[in-house]
């Protein structure tokens, strides 16, 4: 987000500054990480040296040059630890809790550019999905599983996802939840999981239909249907291969999650075109 001096610009800046200040940073120190940031011979240029005094001036009065707030609102957004104070990916009206600064680190660290998806657009891949992929449980490549794929925004404004297994399998019950974050990459999107029995990374490469254009907020009219992709898990014991997933949003009723044999769905258009996308 370039900076304009707009007013909720100018209040993230002030609030960034209270909260160095609250946290025992003294002024002087700020100015000094400030300037060695701009410093950078790629930033010099850019934008001008500002003084202790007029950092300070600026905490008590308010931001009055909008070159100076672009420099101060720029260093907030850009730079790491406990500067970084004001958010690349949300609105910048949004304080940044643990989970912020770890999807933020996440999209600043494995990042495309700024081409691709925005954060806001996984508003479209909101909701239930029916999540299918081959089993791990069976040997003979025959059997798949149905299990109950969430992805919501949390009151943070944090996108999270969920995958629900509960069902059973030769005598066995299966009942996992794994939750983490899901963020953009490009045209793609990218999850990481984790419950107590593994760790799971997921991306996703298909949708019906396309995640639609950027939006001004966070809500969207045009909702993905099918989701297409690549799972793979780590449990810590032993080789697990990695398999093609296919998710189909769930729009009433609720998800019956099982374990079957692909011969169980002789017949049916639906599941074996489905059936065709896992295996």
């Amino acid at each position: 987000m370039d900076y304009i001096g707009a007013v909720d610009q100018r209040q993230a800046i002030e609030r960034a500054m209270l909260n160095l200040r609250k946290s025992g940073i003294p002024d002087s120190t700020v100015v000094k990480d400030i300037e060695k940031w701009r410093s950078h011979e790629k930033r010099m240029s850019n934008y001008p040296k500002i003084s202790q005094r007029t950092y300070s001036r600026y905490f008590s009065g308010g931001i009055s040059s909008v070159e100076s707030g672009r420099l101060l609102f720029d260093f907030f957004s850009s730079s790491d630890g406990p500067h970084k104070q004001i958010s690349r990916y949300f609105p910048v009206t949004q304080e940044l809790c643990k989970d912020h600064r770890f999807v933020e680190d996440l999209m600043d660290r494995f990042n495309y550019g700024e081409s691709g998806l925005k954060y806001s657009q996984l508003a479209s891949v909101c909701g239930d999905f029916e999540f299918y992929r081959r089993s791990w449980h069976e040997s003979d490549l025959n059997h798949f599983t149905r299990s109950w794929l969430k992805i919501w925004m949390s009151e943070d404004g944090i996108f999270r996802i969920k995958e629900i297994q509960n069902f059973n399998v030769n005598g066995k019950d299966i009942c996992q939840e794994d939750e983490g974050s899901i963020v953009p990459y490009n045209n793609n999107l990218y999850a990481v999981t984790n419950s107590t029995q593994c760790m799971k990374a997921y991306l996703f490469e298909y949708f019906f239909k396309q995640i639609p254009a950027l939006k001004s907020d966070y809500g969207c009219d045009d909702l993905v249907d099918d989701i297409g992709g690549v799972l793979l898990a780590v449990s810590g014991y032993g080789e697990r291969p990695d398999y093609k997933f296919f998710a189909r949003r769930c729009v009433v009723g609720n998800i019956s999650m099982g374990h079957f044999h692909i011969d169980d769905f002789t017949g049916d258009k639906k599941m074996q075109y489905i059936i065709s996308r896992v295996f």
